[in-house]
């Protein structure tokens, strides 16, 4: 049985091989279409999943028709990465472009970083084996499962040779896995779109949590690398688009926001340090440069930077020193005498914090804002740096802040709440740990929650249901002046 599925394997992948690669797309399309007829449980699993994503914004005929493209694609992608196996490097060029500023911008005399890329079955995912060709200072490698038929293990094997990535078995490759991590200059491909068992972690994906592998983030710890995020989109017929980027704790700006408290409670936010791209040893010294830097009681900051296995100590290492262990990012802040941070262990949904800040924001007609923000010089994009007396980075993301725009259907089944959109929460998460660790606002009197129930009735001129609501208020809650009663000797009031 093994050398009859051999013969046939060995066989479609000649013929594969032999055709022109847009031909080869149309073949699998067509194959595709036929196995979307044929599996009638993959094609149940699919229309599930996309009615689930999808279900509240596409009709039925939209969603069997995205269905039956995923099987055509499949297909198309199955056929091709036979094909590209075989093909060289300039035969490639005309069909792939590769964009990864990270891998491609190597100084020339200088080793290259060691690299993790996060990868997942998008496209022709057999190209990612090529990274190596396209960014020359990097070799590639990527892990596998072989097949349990060791004539069909070799087959395979044979047709990525051409690609020069390096494949490690999981199950009998490690010490080689980890003498090749040791080296400068490579990058490891690990595909993280699949279930990793009791070690997986459940993400957000599409509007739903899934299971995900931990693995490229783990592997980027324990060997020091930089961590990417590989894609590989379909732009067309059998041609393909790669971008390869976001280096972790690099690319997203830290954010440190300074905010006063006067007598009445009002919270002041003025002054802000706001870098990308930057190591925490090269963070300390500008923070340390922040007026009233040293008066601050508390900062309170993401909990996950007090995870000792968050990250690896990056800086210049010096003769005869061990090698660092993992430490938490604010370890190594405390190892730089900046010893500021407490976790914050409060409410951190983001719903939350537009409802508490909405609150401090209400009613200003009767009285002044309990939040302020300090910021003389707004723009409408990013302003890196240390600002002592000014938070324009703050307000710039507080004003990116919307709401997504829900069909009718999804209003129904959704709640709008639930549909904040935030691009850049850097400013905004420090701003939202000052807001959640201090109590709310003053409550809304009687007369204005009576008034923010009865008005609507009463601009529709139904004033007998705006009395009677009015009414059943009063019995519910009593009634409060403004003014307060106050019993025994009058006393000053202090707020």
């Amino acid at each position: 049985m093994e050398l009859a599925l051999y013969l046939l394997a060995r066989a479609v992948a000649g013929l594969t091989q032999a055709l022109p690669l847009r031909w080869v797309a149309r073949l699998g399309r067509g194959v595709g279409a036929v196995v979307y007829w044929l599996d009638a449980r993959h094609r149940r699993m699919a229309r599930r999943n996309l009615n689930l994503c999808f279900g509240g914004e596409k009709s039925p005929a939209a969603i069997r028709a995205l269905a039956r493209e995923n099987f055509r694609r499949i297909g198309e992608n199955f056929a091709c990465a036979i094909k590209t196996a075989a093909m060289g490097l300039d035969e490639l060029r005309p069909y792939v472009e590769f964009i990864s500023p990270q891998l491609q911008s190597t100084p020339r005399g200088q080793p290259a970083r060691r690299m993790v890329a996060a990868i997942g079955h998008f496209g022709n995912f057999e190209l990612y084996a090529r990274v190596g060709q396209f960014a020359p200072p990097y070799r590639s490698a990527t892990t596998y499962r072989g097949l349990r038929q060791p004539s069909l293990n070799r087959l395979v094997q044979r047709l990525r040779g051409r690609s020069g990535c390096l494949y490690f078995e999981r199950r009998s490759d490690g010490p080689a896995l980890k003498a090749f991590m040791r080296q400068p200059g490579v990058v490891l491909g690990l595909l993280s779109d699949q279930a990793a068992g009791q070690n997986g972690l459940r993400l957000p994906c599409l509007g739903h949590e899934c299971w995900t592998s931990p693995a490229p983030a783990v592997f980027a710890l324990r060997y020091d690398c930089g961590l990417l995020v590989a894609v590989c989109y379909r732009i067309g017929l059998a041609r393909w688009r790669i971008e390869a980027g976001f280096d972790h704790g690099k690319t997203n700006p830290t954010a440190f926001e300074r905010c006063y408290i006067d007598h009445e409670g009002t919270l002041i936010f003025c002054g802000e340090y706001y870098v990308p791209g930057r190591e925490v040893w090269q963070h300390v010294p500008e923070l340390r440069k922040m007026a009233d830097i040293k008066k601050i009681s508390v900062a309170y900051a993401d909990p996950t930077i007090f995870d000792a296995t968050m990250q690896q100590s990056n800086q210049p290492s010096q003769p005869g020193k061990a090698a660092e262990r993992a430490k938490s990012i604010n370890e190594l802040y405390v190892e730089q005498g900046f010893e500021l941070f407490s976790p914050f262990s409060g409410d951190r949904s983001d719903i939350s914090f537009a409802a508490r800040l909405g609150m401090h924001w209400s009613n200003l007609d009767k009285r002044e804002p309990s939040v302020k923000i300090v910021c003389r010089n707004y723009a409408e994009k990013p302003v890196p740096g240390l600002h002592n007396w000014d938070c324009p980075n703050l307000l710039w993301e507080l004003m990116r802040r919307r709401r997504m725009k829900l069909t009718a259907q999804q209003l129904l089944s959704r709640n709008a709440a639930e549909a904040l959109v935030a691009k850049d929460e850097h400013a905004n998460d420090c701003m939202k740990y000052v807001l959640m660790s201090h109590p709310e606002p003053t409550i809304k009197t009687f007369r204005e929650k009576a008034l923010e129930v009865t008005k609507p009735l009463a601009q529709m001129g139904d004033l007998t249901s705006a009395y009677i609501r009015f009414k059943q208020m009063e019995d519910n809650e009593g009634y409060e002046d403004d003014a307060g009663w106050y019993m025994g000797q009058p006393t000053p009031r202090r707020w």
